[in-house]
């Protein structure tokens, strides 16, 4: 194409541009009406799971969580040590007082 024709369509879409075309009013509303009608709710569980990426995000969660509690319960012997070295030698790792399980060795 010719520099005369590319002014003539650069010009033709500048002024597509500046007038955009407006959408009837409630269209949006009707829109979003049928797409809800078609598409189906999925339940509350199925949602939550999709939330943290699915069964494999869900998988994760829960191998965090169960490790977690368990070292929280039964620590290795080098995490004392490590938290020694961070914190000091004065400071004391708590042990779940609260739920009475200081008492369980005797």
């Amino acid at each position: 194409m010719n520099d005369h024709g590319d002014e003539t369509l650069e010009r033709l879409l500048s002024e597509a541009r500046a007038a955009p075309p407006a959408m009837p009013r409630g269209m949006l509303a009707r829109l979003e009406a049928q797409a809800l009608t078609v598409q189906p709710r999925a339940a509350l569980w199925r949602r939550m799971v999709d939330s943290i990426g699915g069964w494999a995000g869900l998988g994760g969660l829960v191998t965090a969580t169960v490790v977690g509690f368990w070292i929280g319960v039964a620590p290795p012997d080098g995490i004392a040590t490590q938290v020694d070295l961070l914190l000091g030698d004065d400071v004391t790792m708590p042990v779940l007082m609260g739920a009475g399980w200081d008492f369980d060795e005797g």
